[in-house]
Order: C-alpha cells, then sequence, then structure tokens
C-alpha cells in the first residue's frame, strides 16, 4: 500500500454482519455466513482497504483452497485490500492469525 497518501484520503469499510455467535462456529453454517461477508464487501463500493471481523469464517482459510480462492476473487474483483482473521495452524500447534490480500489477490 502506498502510504505516500494521507491516511484520511484512504477509504476504509469495515464489515459488521450480525451473526449469531453459536451459528459463526458452526461448520455447517460457513457457506451461508461467506455469502454474507461476500455480499456486505461488494456493497462497499469504492473502499479502498475492506476489514472483516476477527475470525469471521470459522474455517482455517489459508488450508482451505476453496474458501482462500474465493477471497482471493474477492480481492481481484473489489480491487481493494482485505484483511482478515483466521485461525492457522502448524503442525500440531494453532494460531489466531490476521491475513491481508492485496487488491491483485496476493
Amino acid at each position: 500500500m502506498n502510504f505516500s497518501v494521507p491516511l484520511s484520503e484512504i477509504k476504509i469499510a469495515i464489515i459488521q454482519p450480525n451473526v449469531n455467535q453459536f451459528d459463526r462456529m458452526n461448520p455447517a453454517k460457513v457457506p451461508a455466513i461467506f455469502a454474507l461477508h461476500e455480499q456486505l464487501t461488494r456493497q462497499a463500493k469504492g473502499a479502498e482497504v475492506i476489514i472483516w471481523p476477527e475470525t469471521a469464517i470459522f474455517s482455517y482459510i489459508l488450508q482451505d483452497p476453496n474458501l482462500l480462492s474465493k477471497m482471493q476473487n474477492l480481492a481481484r474483483e473489489t480491487k481493494a485490500w482485505l484483511v482478515f482473521g483466521t485461525p492457522y495452524y502448524d503442525g500440531s500447534r494453532s494460531f489466531n492469525s490476521i491475513v491481508v490480500l492485496s487488491p491483485s489477490g496476493e
């Protein structure tokens, strides 16, 4: 990101759907919850940075090729930096992590 632009000129959107905590932790509801976040993200027209809540999607997104691909496509389609939290595991250890995808999906 080019930080030579004054921060006040960067358009930021924060996505905050109303999802029940018990529903959010239900793996069967991941597709519907992802679709809701995706819909709200697409409504953030003109945002350069779009931030999702911490662990918005109850999945190891970086280890889930399907969800990661969807996130990368969403970044490309919106032409925005996507910031989201996701659990990450390395061997037997799990970490709470933050991921930033560029507008090119990297």
